[in-house]
């Protein structure tokens, strides 16, 4: 009894070492956006490029798919219908989802037209882990013009005038003039 008893009150340190092996996991992100559907051989172009994914990583990596547009969806084929591209939700939705995980590269496959959240090339220091991108679509720039920012005062009085700072962008777009109209509500409040 003496001997169990201060072998209990000793309390020996007893170490177990578990090893588990996983594999590390690849992200293939898709944009499931209108605008790859635009032209039905990038469509057919971005599957193709991620059954290839598949067949070749399928071994070696836990392969997660993720495709997005309006919201990000983990594990559903991509269909094309969605109205927005959000490449920031799909990095910020990376950096939560997969946090402190495995993860040993992205694949993005998309046309790069984002037109909803930030500059995802801003953004893509905020998560550690490889990037890749496979970019589809048409690569020549149409003629476009567009509005990039608009800035005016939150607050105005009622009858006032008030400033308005719009920035705009053309691409190849070669018109003389351009009509800029101001509404405030249904109602025109200027025009140059």
């Amino acid at each position: 009894y003496v001997l169990l008893i201060s072998f209990l009150i000793l309390s020996p340190l007893v170490e177990m070492i578990k090893t588990r092996l996983e594999k590390p996991i690849l992200i293939v992100g898709i944009d499931n956006s209108q605008s790859i559907a635009e032209n039905k051989s990038d469509s057919t172009d971005v599957l193709s490029i991620k059954n290839e994914i598949y067949s070749l990583y399928k071994e070696k990596y836990d392969l997660q798919l993720l495709t997005f547009g309006e919201k990000v969806t983990q594990n559903t084929e991509p269909n094309f219908t969605e109205q927005t591209s959000d490449y920031s939700e799909f990095i910020d939705e990376i950096d939560k989802r997969y946090y402190n995980l495995n993860v040993g590269a992205i694949v993005l496959i998309g046309d790069g037209i984002y037109n909803k959240g930030e500059n995802p090339v801003q953004l893509i220091n905020q998560i550690p882990i490889p990037m890749y991108t496979v970019g589809v679509g048409d690569t020549l720039s149409s003629t476009d013009q567009a509005i990039t920012n608009a800035n005016h005062n939150q607050n105005v009085f009622l009858g006032n005038t008030f400033p308005v700072e719009i920035e705009a962008t053309f691409s190849n777009f070669n018109q003389p003039k351009s009509l800029l109209q101001v509404f405030v509500g249904n109602k025109l409040a200027s025009s140059e």
